[in-house]
């Protein structure tokens, strides 16, 4: 019985120092233009967005601070009447984890502080802050049909929030899934 004992538990030792050597299979290195445009193609011609972010912007509004990313995407609707929003960052080593919580607090800054149209409550309230990996999206896109809007803010939020998973599926298109 000591024997066996003995060999269960080498065996236990083998598969621990087996487990903890086997490599992980490292995210892949994706363009953001390139996931932009499966999203762009996702939505068709529901996506509006068209008027670019740069980085004087992605820090003032946002509050990512270039040492946050490797790469950063904007696009916004162009009239102040549109909210749509995608954000795409790919952010740096250890770096993921600020770059979610300043989206987080830009999209808590909407929710609870911004002044906004009646009909975008909706789609602000449902808009959603996404991680895969290294990669973190802010995400307020899609339709938002006037009979939805007319159901109230709950119906519109939960809409908004079906229509921003489809750039959460093209994301992972291209990605992987988590």
């Amino acid at each position: 019985m000591k024997k066996f004992m003995k060999i269960a538990a080498l065996c236990l030792v083998c598969m621990a120092v087996f487990t903890a050597c086997k490599k992980t299979e490292a995210q892949p290195d994706v363009s953001l233009t390139d996931i932009a445009d499966k999203v762009r193609e996702a939505y068709g011609d529901s996506y509006i967005p068209q008027g670019t972010v740069d980085a004087t912007a992605l820090e003032q509004q946002y509050g990512l601070t270039t040492d946050m990313y490797k790469e950063a995407y904007g696009e916004v609707a162009m009239i102040s009447v549109q909210v749509d929003a995608f954000i795409a960052v790919h952010a740096n080593e250890s770096k993921a984890d600020a770059v979610e919580k300043a989206l987080n607090s830009y999209r808590d800054y909407l929710i609870n502080d911004a002044m906004n149209y009646p009909m975008n409550i909706g789609k602000v309230n449902g808009s959603t802050v996404y991680r895969n990996g290294d990669y973190v999206f802010f995400i307020m896109l899609g339709d938002m049909p006037d009979d939805v809007v007319d159901q109230g803010e709950a119906a519109a939020k939960d809409y908004a929030a079906e229509q921003n998973q489809i750039a959460v599926k093209a994301i992972d298109s291209v990605l992987g899934g988590k």
